[in-house]
């Protein structure tokens, strides 16, 4: 199970509630914190703020997010206050933010109130289990590998593997110009992952050892078992907003296709319509 953005963004908004004071810890009482020249700063608009400043809350000490927070809401009332007085609302610029940030509101709004509730927790925990079933005690192989385009060429090789050269170094002189050097290492692969001739070979070697030249359908291979590792899923509270954000990604892409199909959308740019931007 992965982790996403929704999920980064759940956590920087629970590590800056930890570090708040007892004003933030209300969560059913949207106090007024302060006000600037008059505007009120209220605990949502805190969360509302820290739900938006994911990237920038991680490079700040926890202790001090929640002072960074209020820090740019007061900065931002500030010079939206300033803004106003100078008559930005005639500016043709403003008026074309507004008009983004208005859209963005009003599909943000619509996803809570109506998309998010349709995840219920029966089907976050099915789609945990599913996924348990599907990894919990898998096992993966961590595997180094090296080409060849015939027999003579992997059985050159691999003498000279057999004769205490290191695989790696080995591989690296064996990759194409032109092609990044990695030491060999293509990664971790369940046995239904890998090609069906490295899987039959992979089965019978234990950890740290290679494999005789044998042929697959892109040519000689020789490969090198690291480890194996037996996957466990994690605990259900651990990934359970993740999954959450995930289901909700799905309702959103079920709506946004059945609104797809009502909408006549018109694309008028020449270079657009070469792109095929659905329609």
């Amino acid at each position: 199970m992965t982790k996403n953005k929704s999920l980064a963004a759940v956590l920087a908004v629970v590590m800056l509630l930890f570090a708040a004071p007892a004003a933030m810890a209300q969560a059913d009482e949207d106090k007024v914190l302060l006000t600037v020249n008059g505007a009120e700063i209220r605990v949502s608009d805190i969360r509302l703020a820290a739900e938006n400043l994911v990237d920038p809350l991680t490079k700040v000490k926890p202790n001090e997010r929640y002072v960074f927070v209020v820090q740019y809401l007061v900065e931002r009332q500030l010079l939206a206050q300033e803004a106003m007085a100078k008559k930005i609302e005639d500016n043709a610029g403003y008026k074309k933010l507004l008009a983004f940030y208005q859209a963005k509101a009003a599909r943000d709004a619509y996803f809570a109130t109506a998309i998010l509730p349709l995840v219920t927790d029966q089907q976050v925990r099915a789609e945990y289990d599913k996924q348990v079933a599907e990894v919990d005690g898998q096992v993966r192989t961590h595997l180094l590998k090296i080409e060849a385009a015939d027999e003579v060429a992997i059985n050159k090789i691999h003498a000279d593997l057999i004769a205490g050269g290191d695989f790696a170094k080995v591989a690296d002189a064996n990759t194409p110009e032109g092609v990044a050097k990695s030491g060999g290492d293509i990664g971790w692969y369940t046995a239904e992952e890998m090609l069906t001739e490295m899987a039959a070979v992979v089965k019978d070697l234990k950890d740290g050892e290679t494999s005789k030249p044998f042929k697959s359908k892109f040519g000689w291979l020789v490969v090198k078992v690291v480890e194996r590792k037996t996957s466990k899923a994690q605990p259900f509270e651990k990934v359970q907003a993740g999954l959450k954000a995930l289901l909700a990604r799905q309702k959103v892409q079920e709506v946004v296709d059945a609104l797809r199909k009502k909408a006549v959308i018109n694309v008028v740019d020449p270079d657009l319509q070469k792109l095929e931007v659905k329609q």
